[in-house]
């Protein structure tokens, strides 16, 4: 498979996060293992922001946690 051959960089993940946001209209965020974050605005503030995060050569969707219940 060529794409799992190529060089996936952290220029490389940028630049396909660039590239979604502007595909797809959302917003979006890659958060690095460093803790930088770069943001790509999508074309309406009005579309979903999808966070991602690198974990070594893996992208990953950063969920938010779910609220805690409430003590009874």
């Amino acid at each position: 498979n060529h794409l799992s051959a190529g060089n996936w960089d952290a220029p490389a993940d940028r630049a396909m996060a660039a590239w979604a946001a502007r595909a797809t209209g959302a917003t979006v965020t890659l958060v690095e293992e460093s803790g930088a974050a770069h943001t790509f605005p999508g074309a309406s503030k009005t579309t979903a922001h999808l966070v991602l995060r690198r974990r070594g050569r893996d992208v990953l969707p950063l969920l938010p946690a779910p609220a805690a219940e409430p003590a009874a």
